[in-house]
This record gives C-alpha cells, structure tokens and sequence, in this order.
C-alpha cells in the first residue's frame, strides 16, 4: 500500500448503519465503499442515515448546530460544565 493512501478513510451507508473504516481494513474488491477526502468531515443525520461531507473550515459550525437543533444531541452544556 502507498503511503500516501495509508490513511484514508471510507465509509458505506447500509439500511441501518453508518460504517467508516481506514483503508487498511477494506479490501481493494468490495463495492459500495466512498472515499472520504482528507481534510473533510462526515456529517451524519442519525435519524435518516444521510450524509454529507464537509471540508473542514467550510461551516462545520453550522452544520452541528442544525443537527444538535433537529435531535436535541448533544444537550447544551451549561456554564461551568465540563
């Protein structure tokens, strides 16, 4: 294996799971793997399953906020509270 794929990372969405793995883990012949580009997030809406890959820098803020509004995770923190 290359050095330079070493530690990507993949994942493939089933009908009830979510499932992110290194490349070292998955064989090179098993479908349905994606890619997950370095420097980039993947968000997961853990009522539906969706996804949705998000370059660091680029928002991630906003994205949590929204999820953590929809589901009420995680709870909000209050001050003082490690």
């Amino acid at each position: 294996m290359d050095a330079a794929t070493y530690f990507d990372l993949q994942y493939r969405v089933t009908p009830d799971a979510v499932v992110v793995a290194s490349s070292g883990f998955i064989p090179p012949d098993v479908d349905g793997w994606q890619l997950l580009p370095n420097d980039t997030a993947l968000v997961i809406d853990r009522t539906t399953l969706a996804t949705r890959q998000v370059p660091l820098g680029s928002g991630l803020g906003a994205a949590w906020s929204d999820s953590a509004a929809r589901t009420g995770w995680p709870p909000a923190l209050s001050a003082g509270s490690n």
